[in-house]
């Protein structure tokens, strides 16, 4: 697994779409992908039995689930398309945030 994950931060330019936006239905669905990988990395990361070394910057990836978050507060008007992306980017930020993990027994 620590290759693929490696692999996938190597290439993070290519997936991760920073600053998010939900400005229209694509973005939005960028987002959400952006939020996903974020969370699977976040989550493989601190998993004791498969991070095999992994070096992940845990806090700039928070620091961009922040981001989202922020920016789902702040948007008022929303697109009729994004009431299925907007709680989905909810629940994988918070599942990784709060779920009991490494950095919830620190």
């Amino acid at each position: 697994m620590t290759p693929v994950i490696e692999y996938v931060i190597a290439h993070e330019n290519d997936w991760l779409v920073d600053p998010p936006n939900l400005s229209t239905e694509n973005d939005s669905n960028l987002t959400l992908a952006s939020v996903l990988m974020v969370c699977s990395i976040l989550q493989i990361s601190l998993n004791e039995k498969s991070n095999d070394g992994l070096s992940v910057d845990v806090t700039s990836y928070l620091n961009y689930l922040k981001k989202v978050v922020s920016l789902v507060r702040s948007s008022a008007n929303l697109n009729s398309r994004q009431f299925c992306t907007i709680p989905q980017i909810a629940y994988y930020v918070v599942k990784t945030v709060y779920y009991p993990t490494k950095w919830n027994n620190e």
